[in-house]
């Protein structure tokens, strides 16, 4: 008698072989998932299940995910996903967010973009050195420039999307990975990210996602009830090493203004025909994770191994005075944590969740990236040849951007900003009448031409009043 794996895996090629219905797939699968599951096993499954895949307006593939159950975070808890929806195949790429910043002032100073250049230095590589306010700023102009409909991914979102609906580790299944599909700190050492096309065929999700885990950490819409305001990012990065590299990693970081030269993002994509049934969902609910702890998620190959793992890492912090904050504090308490571990192994578990000790480990990842980020000899002078080092790559997830030097892009900004505020023109008989937006904002200026004959009337009535105040005068004095 076969297996429920077995089963599972013949299920896989007769949906392959479009040997049975994909509705009766996803029920079948549904129940031997859950059979080896209770009894135990981790489902061994590399099949992908894509769906379909759209382009938007702006020729930038999605993946399709669809509604349904899925298992969720470290503890393996069912969740369902109420709303289909699409997410962004790649990563933003750098030459796609160069783009938005030639067209938006959002405060990226020279500085910024010179750190730019460093972390993301090919158009087709994934934008880093961003904040989490950035991300939402980017899909606010998506929605602007097409007039459909873009977010930031929920955090259940992502997961789904990377980890598809059995439970897998990793976006190809559940072996550990190699420096052959994705890109993180190992015997392979990167000083930046590399482009998100670099593993195409080796680190891809269920439904088709590429570079889901690695080289970037991805924002979610994830916050906390936190006076901080963190933010949840999700699948390790180029600057930290195996254990993130995964579809359960997970850190955040905060205020979100901060810019991360680890974190980047994709986005949702939601056509008009689904948008109404996702906001409907959704207007009830807030994007505050009240369910999880705020804690950072790292993958290892045991309990025991994990928690080793961790305390190095607070160990490291202490050394080299990564926590700031009531350090002293935080160096008592790792000292008595590996002294409780030490004693038994079970203690572990309540001690570690701590908040501060979150923190600590959340600030060596963030600064992980100063350790690699190192100026190049043959990095570009300036942002016009920025992304052209590899020759002619196109850009894989959309139309290639126009490039611009950082001044091109101030200077493009100043007359953007001369030209709504354009001075009344002394050579020629023209006005400006502004009209005014709903919030008060000028919007755009019209012309109102003042008639020739207007002003013809005009200077002869001057003239003739003129006239009569100098004969009125000259005869009032004759007459005195």
């Amino acid at each position: 008698m076969a297996t429920a794996q077995e089963t599972l895996n013949e299920l896989e090629d007769q949906f392959i072989l479009g040997e049975i219905l994909e509705s009766d797939y996803r029920d079948k699968k549904r129940e031997l998932i859950q059979q080896i599951r209770k009894n135990g096993g981790i489902v061994d499954s590399s099949a992908q299940i894509k769906v379909a895949e759209i382009k938007d307006k702006r020729d930038t593939p999605f993946c399709y995910i669809p509604e349904g159950p899925f298992y969720y975070g470290p503890d393996d808890e069912e969740r369902d996903i109420k709303c289909a929806y699409y997410i962004s195949k790649f990563p933003v790429t750098q030459g796609q967010f160069m783009e938005f910043l030639s067209e938006n002032d959002i405060g990226y100073t020279d500085e910024d973009f010179e750190r730019l250049k460093l972390v993301s230095p090919d158009a087709s590589c994934p934008v880093s050195h961003i904040s989490y306010n950035d991300a939402k700023e980017y899909c606010r102009w998506l929605r602007r420039v097409t007039g459909e409909y873009y977010s930031l991914p929920h955090e259940v979102e992502w997961e789904k999307a990377a980890r598809g609906e059995d439970g897998r580790f990793y976006p190809w299944g559940n072996k550990l990975g190699s420096e052959a599909q994705a890109c993180y700190q190992g015997s392979q050492v990167y000083d930046s990210t590399i482009p998100v096309d670099a593993f195409i065929e080796q680190n891809v999700s269920p439904y088709g996602c590429i570079d889901m885990v690695g080289n970037v950490w991805e924002w979610c819409l994830d916050t906390f009830d936190d006076e901080r305001d963190p933010h949840i990012l999700r699948g390790g990065s180029w600057c930290n090493d195996q254990d993130y590299a995964n579809c359960l990693a997970r850190t955040y970081s905060f205020p979100p203004t901060k810019r991360a030269d680890y974190g980047g993002f994709r986005v949702i994509y939601l056509p008009s025909d689904m948008l109404e049934k996702y906001r409907e969902h959704y207007s009830n609910l807030s994007a505050t994770n009240e369910r999880r702890a705020l804690k950072v998620v790292m993958l290892g190959a045991d309990k025991e191994e994990r928690q080793k793992k961790k305390l190095k890492v607070l160990s490291q912090a202490i050394d080299s005075g990564a926590s700031k904050d009531d350090l002293e504090a935080t160096r008592i308490k790792v000292h008595q944590l590996k002294k409780k571990v030490d004693e038994n192994p079970s203690n572990f578990d309540a001690e570690f969740e701590s908040s501060d000790v979150n923190d600590v480990i959340a600030s060596m990842l963030s600064q992980a990236a100063d350790q690699y980020l190192k100026p190049k000899n043959d990095e570009p002078k300036d942002l016009s040849s920025f992304g052209n080092k590899s020759g002619d790559k196109s850009v894989p997830v959309g139309k290639s951007p126009t490039y611009k030097s950082i001044d091109e892009i101030h200077q493009s900004r100043k007359e953007k900003t001369e030209s709504k505020s354009e001075n009344f023109d002394k050579s020629s008989n023209t006005q400006l009448e502004f009209v005014a937006t709903e919030r008060g904002n000028i919007k755009k200026a019209k012309e109102m031409k003042i008639p020739v004959g207007l002003t013809a009337a005009t200077s002869v009535g001057w003239a003739a009043l003129f006239v009569l105040v100098w004969l009125y005068t000259f005869f009032y004095l004759s007459a005195s």
